[in-house]
């Protein structure tokens, strides 16, 4: 590739996204519906560069930026139209960056992969990889090394075989001159390392169980057995290997919450909890590289995302920094092998978070970059923690967004629950949608209700099952809770997947209470969802659903509810679902007719279970407000 234009980071920012103005609503959906500024930054292993993706009027680019001076180098950019939906950015040594990322134009995502040559002066080689297989582990503490699972097609068929290779196998797709882990298993789902950056262990699934094998390799790089467990009802993941009989795992399965465990292998017994939460999952561990002390563990707390470091120059390199951001989320994202410069991400509800660099010479951080840089000019709310006590007794949480006011004459309140229902939560992290909304003065209440993730699995477990029945009694029980201090003239209903199906239960039991129903996506047949699984999965997958679902009363479907829905709804679906197919949307919408119910419905023909591209959300969310608008006859403040 030829040298590309050079900038400096943050002129290369300025040229993206500056010129945005909020002129009107339009403008203002456009703003914060958007693409990030920047959406990963990874630092080299030496910390003298640092690669981050970025996107602007529909082009994502990769670029590469000195951390001295903060020249920049674009390395690589998508045509027009075509977006990075997932991206693997990884450094080999100092020299290579290794890119694998799927694009997308249509609605099926497309795979490719790149490797680029840096020089200091920042001039870029770029090579196209046409390796099949993906990237372990880069090996960035050896330098020129890396671990690639490499996909061969041996004996009419093709295997998955792992390699300590070099950047010059992949360039060539050549491995006859790397070493070849001579250990095979059969279904792997993925392989993994350890802290110290060894192959360590694999995850892998017959599809015949509900059950995944964990494995780990011996000193003699023999794959032996660790554990076995139904992964869909508990937490395993393992660490590190202490010994040839001791592993560390964050688990669930002797205990309520997620912990860090040490586990006997020959045993098959969990011996001590080296780390457990009192109220809280953990979501991750850390561990130092040299001796494998507990590094750091996170959790979400009061809805945020928390990390509590255990390394003492960490620790107090970080305690000034966190004063100095105030409130909030604040945790490393990215740091040199020796973790003397490291890039720090700081968010919270009411800001979409930025990027901060933590030099070795300093302990102030220095601003990099804003996620969002389009936000910049816009005054969020804070999301506030509600909590309360539920059917059962037990304190559960609820996050209420205020409406901007000044902006509607009268107050309105979407209860937004969310999807899933098992083993997915809200958080107070900031909500591009819900802030939309909030800005055009519409308040929400986001509820973890019994199945959320995240409080422990006797939690989680309470809500299988509960389709219509104890989950809607926790958000009535959010909702009554957050009406002891709040008014509101009009209250909706407002969800996605579940949370569209919870939606429109919410005000057929609570006829009383919703003005309107807003379910987009949701699940609203659950016969069909059976039929659905019965058809396309098989017994294994029916399994599955009635572990979630339960049994399909028809009591528990809004399609023969209909008659009971006495409020305006709108009803939103993806053409291409295959999750809740937009046949459920249809019934519903054909029922609600036949009843003569007030009934809007738009199915997006680009749209899968979700929308693909920002352009679709926006055109919902256009289409969301002035249901809305219309529908509870509300007037803005002149």
């Amino acid at each position: 590739m030829d040298k590309l234009k050079r900038y400096t980071f943050c002129f290369l920012l300025f040229l993206l996204f500056s010129g945005h103005t909020v002129a009107n609503e339009r403008g203002l959906l456009e703003k914060i519906i958007s693409s990030a500024s920047i959406k990963h930054i990874r630092m080299s292993p030496d910390g003298q560069h640092a690669a981050f993706t970025t996107s602007h009027e529909d082009e994502d680019y990769i670029a590469v930026f000195s951390l001295s001076n903060f020249e920049t180098s674009i390395v690589h950019n998508l045509p027009k139209g075509q977006r990075i939906q997932y991206a693997r950015l990884a450094w080999i040594d100092n020299k290579h960056l290794y890119l694998q990322y799927a694009k997308s134009d249509s609605y099926k995502a497309k795979h490719k992969k790149y490797l680029y040559e840096i020089s200091d002066d920042l001039s870029i080689k770029e090579h196209g990889l046409h390796v099949p297989g993906y990237l372990v582990d880069p090996l960035a503490r050896q330098s020129g090394q890396l671990i690639y699972a490499h996909y061969q097609y041996e004996r009419l068929k093709y295997r998955l075989k792992l390699f300590r290779a070099t950047p010059q196998d992949l360039i060539r797709n050549n491995f006859s001159q790397a070493y070849e882990y001579q250990a095979e298993l059969k279904d792997v789902l993925r392989y993994s390392t350890d802290e110290q950056h060894n192959l360590r262990f694999a995850q892998s699934n017959d599809r015949k169980s509900v059950e995944h094998q964990f494995w780990f390799l011996d000193e003699d790089e023999h794959w032996q057995k660790l554990y076995k467990t139904d992964v869909t009802r508990n937490t395993f993941k393992p660490i590190a290997i202490i010994d040839a009989n001791t592993a560390l795992v964050l688990s669930n399965v002797v205990s309520d919450k997620v912990a860090l465990w040490r586990f006997d292998i020959a045993a098959q017994r969990f011996v001590e909890s080296l780390y457990q939460h009192p109220e809280y999952d953990l979501v991750g561990v850390s561990l130092t590289k040299t001796d494998q002390q507990l590094r750091s563990v996170s959790y979400y707390q009061d809805g945020l995302l928390k990390v509590d470091y255990f390394d003492e120059s960490v620790k107090q390199r970080l305690q000034l920094v966190t004063q100095l951001l105030n409130d909030g989320s604040s945790y490393i994202v990215s740091a040199d092998q020796n973790e003397d410069n490291m890039v720090l991400f700081h968010s919270d509800s009411n800001f979409s978070g930025a990027f901060y660099l933590l030099p070795d010479n300093s302990d102030l951080p220095q601003l990099l970059a804003h996620r969002y840089a389009q936000h910049g000019a816009l005054n969020f709310n804070k999301s506030e923690l509600r909590e309360f006590k539920n059917a059962d007794g037990q304190t559960t949480e609820s996050y209420y967004l205020p409406a901007k006011t000044g902006v509607l004459e009268q107050s309105v309140l979407l209860v937004v629950p969310h999807g899933g229902p098992i083993g997915v939560r809200d958080s107070r992290s900031f909500n591009a949608q819900l802030q939309y909304l909030s800005q055009l003065g519409f308040a929400s209440l986001q509820v973890n209700f019994r199945g959320s993730i995240g409080y422990g699995k006797r939690f989680m477990d309470a809500g299988r099952g509960q389709f219509g029945e104890m989950i809607e009694q926790d958000v009535m029980a959010a909702l009554h809770n957050l009406l002891k201090t709040e008014s509101f003239d009009k209250i909706c209903s407002l969800g996605s997947s579940y949370g569209g199906y919870s939606a429109s239960m919410l005000a057929i039991l609570h006829p009383d209470v919703f003005d309107c129903v807003v379910a987009r996506f949701g699940v609203y047949d659950l016969h069909l969802l059976y039929s659905d699984v019965n058809y396309k999965q098989g017994e294994l997958y029916q399994k599955r659903v009635h572990q979630v679902v339960g049994d399909p009363n028809i009591q528990k479907s809004p399609v023969y509810l209909a008659d009971k829905l006495n409020v305006p709804v709108l009803l939103t679906a993806g053409a291409k679902d295959k999750i809740a197919r937009p046949e459920h949307t249809w019934r519903f919408q054909q029922m609600l007719t036949q009843h003569k119910k007030q009934v809007e419905m738009k199915i997006f023909d680009k749209a899968g279970h979700g929308h693909q591209k920002k352009e679709g959300l926006r055109a919902e969310l256009a289409l969301i407000t002035d249901f809305l608008m219309r529908q509870l006859t509300l007037n803005k403040v002149h």
